[in-house]
């Protein structure tokens, strides 16, 4: 954590700072921030509450969104489609979205692009699949702020493309995570922001910055494996999926 923070910041002192909350509790508070910013924290309310009402469920929250003028339809995602990775409810998940894209249907109450679908950029581990990572690069130089629902929403992080990441957040020099890092920032791949509520508070991970492909992929082989899912992008960004 110390090498991450610029010099004359106390590793202690920040960790202290931060509060626990959950994934999507992280995107609340910056969600809040920026339409305060933009002057339309009525409209914010409105949304939050819509969220609240279901219980903070990520789709539910999309729909909110796009109720409040947020593009749709969503971009949906699903790492290995053939070869999806995970238990028997987490290749159903993946099957959702791919048959919510071909069909014209809706996965979990939220409509996903017929005409672009980001998928086979990460292959299943032993999977024939042969990755292509077109659309994700596309996505990572673009300007936008997204608001993942993954697993069915199991997970709701906010992804902003890497060029918005400072480089003094990056993991310590020598490290996997700093290759994997330095890696996806070059190729300008997407980058996650995210929270656990299952950490404490004085933990240094219970907020993270990561490329999407490494938050997807270190759940490979766990209980949990998020290989599916669907992005929702803000109004004004450069990058939205086609209908």
């Amino acid at each position: 954590v110390a090498a991450a923070l610029k010099p004359g910041n106390d590793p202690k002192t920040v960790l202290a700072a931060i509060r626990p909350t959950s994934c999507i509790g992280a995107v609340y508070a910056m969600l809040a921030e920026g339409y305060a910013a933009a002057g339309r924290s009525d409209d914010w309310k409105k949304v939050f509450a819509c969220g609240k009402a279901y219980g903070g469920v990520g789709t539910q929250f999309q729909r909110a969104l796009i109720r409040n003028g947020w593009p749709a339809p969503a971009l949906g995602f699903v790492t290995d489609v053939a070869n999806p990775p995970g238990s028997t409810e987490a290749r159903a998940f993946a099957g959702a979205v791919t048959s919510a894209q071909s069909n014209g249907g809706h996965y979990y109450t939220v409509p996903p692009s017929r005409g672009t679908f980001l998928r086979d950029f990460l292959p299943s581990p032993e999977s024939r699949t042969v990755a292509n990572k077109t659309l994700l690069h596309t996505l990572g130089t673009g300007l936008y702020l997204s608001i993942g629902t993954i697993r069915a929403a199991y997970h709701v992080p906010m992804i902003v493309p890497a060029a918005l990441i400072p480089d003094d957040l990056a993991p310590r020099a020598g490290t996997s995570a700093r290759a994997a890092w330095d890696a996806a920032k070059s190729a300008g791949e997407p980058f996650v922001l995210e929270s656990h509520s299952a950490r404490n508070g004085n933990d240094s991970t219970n907020f993270e910055v990561k490329p999407f492909t490494r938050m997807l992929s270190i759940t490979f082989g766990d209980n949990i494996v998020y290989s599916s899912g669907t992005l929702l992008f803000s109004p004004n960004s450069t990058y939205v999926p086609g209908a």
